[in-house]
């Protein structure tokens, strides 16, 4: 037996076959980066569209015009005695406290993901979060707004509640962001 005798026989290929492979390889190399292209465009949409990036600067006591509403930073303050309070030791809370007058009615649209936050001078951020035997009163929060069905013209309270290390307190500044405006979100400078 002779190697010639087991070996299978190549098959031989057409002119035709060899440039239909060719032009296959070509367009890998066109649709291969096309796809990535796709892929990453659409989740850099996502990141702009879902991450608050570009702050719009507020002054305090003025109004702002963001997301088809007026927003005005009424107060921001903290609590001396916090022994009633269920909070970790060392932390502190927030109170933040906010006038809207509605212009765009259409809330569900254009406050979709709203977001008030602290956050400080190294970049730490703080979401709202609830704080049992704290002052109970009748202001909404920003997301309770959304579904409130405030009309044209409104004027609506909002307060957000925080809970943030007591080294934090002497450099946090709230900030707003709406899903309408992102990138863009309001920082608010201190008073």
């Amino acid at each position: 037996m002779t190697v010639s005798d087991t070996a299978v026989d190549e098959p031989e290929y057409d002119g035709a076959e060899r440039k239909w492979r060719r032009r296959a390889l070509w367009m890998l190399l066109v649709l291969v980066p096309a796809t990535l292209g796709v892929s990453a465009y659409s989740q850099v949409v996502d990141y702009l569209t879902l991450n608050d990036l570009v702050a719009r600067e507020a002054e305090p006591l003025k109004d702002v015009h963001f997301g088809g509403s007026d927003w005005r930073l009424e107060n921001m303050q903290t609590m001396k005695d916090t022994s009633a309070l269920r909070i970790p030791p060392g932390s502190a809370p927030v109170f933040v406290d906010f006038t809207v007058r509605i212009g765009d009615a259409n809330l569900e649209q254009a406050w979709l993901g709203c977001k008030i936050s602290l956050v400080d001078a190294s970049g730490r951020s703080w979401l709202p979060s609830y704080v049992s035997n704290s002052r109970v009163d009748d202001m909404a929060t920003c997301n309770s707004t959304v579904f409130s069905g405030a009309k044209t013209g409104d004027t609506v309270k909002i307060r957000e509640t925080f809970v943030i290390p007591k080294e934090a307190l002497a450099t946090v500044v709230p900030t707003v962001g709406l899903g309408s405006e992102r990138p863009y979100y309001l920082r608010f400078k201190r008073s």
